[in-house]
């Protein structure tokens, strides 16, 4: 795998991830003049990464990382196709309309944009991982962003609503550690093309001739 498709995969979490950060350092130090650029930051990253996956994408080929170079079932896999791409691309076009309106309507401190961009760090990562168990951490960092970012306006509204999504969030996610249970039990791995692999053969012994 070369440099270049290695950094292609990176960078679509790395450009939230930084602006995440950015935003951080903005309300540590006090300064709202990071907003606008943590936001470039991102989008610039963001759509660089989709231009440079396109040929690949287009041609049918994914995109596939291993972080530290530990291969699975023991590291940390990405992937990069269409449907990731895709997605992505939607993904961009609902947050930046997301962003403008939060710029235009209610002037935000840096510290809701840095939930905010970890949301979109988290999403991305639900977006390109391999394994189940990761999508699970996914899920919970993204249920968490979303958390405060709904009752960051400290109405009593968006507290009730954040309660509400707390407890939607909270049943939704047992049902899917449920899930996640009984796959690996069938499957005794929890890479998902492992864990494919190996449901399909279940199958094939279990269907009669």
């Amino acid at each position: 795998m070369s440099l270049s498709t290695d950094l292609t995969v990176l960078l679509l979490l790395l450009a939230p991830l930084s602006a995440a950060v950015l935003s951080l350092l903005g309300k540590l130090f006090s300064s709202r003049g990071v907003i606008t650029p943590a936001f470039i930051l991102w989008l610039v990253g963001s759509i660089w990464a989709l231009v440079a996956a396109a040929p690949s994408i287009f041609s049918g080929v994914a995109l596939e990382y291993s972080v530290g170079g530990w291969l699975e079932p023991y590291g940390i896999g990405l992937r990069v196709n269409g449907l990731t791409w895709i997605a992505t691309l939607t993904d961009i076009v609902i947050a930046s309309a997301a962003w403008l309106c939060t710029r235009r309507y209610r002037r935000f401190d840096p510290l809701f944009y840095f939930f905010f961009f970890l949301a979109l760090f988290s999403l991305q990562g639900l977006l390109c991982t391999k394994d189940i168990f990761n999508l699970f951490v996914w899920f919970e960092v993204l249920s968490l962003s979303s958390f405060i970012l709904v009752a960051y306006d400290g109405s009593l509204n968006a507290k009730l609503a954040a309660f509400n999504y707390l407890i939607i969030s909270s049943m939704s996610i047992l049902f899917f550690l449920l899930g996640v249970w009984i796959l690996y039990q069938l499957s005794g791995v929890l890479a998902l093309d492992q864990m494919t692999f190996r449901l399909d053969a279940l199958r094939a012994r279990s269907t009669p001739d």
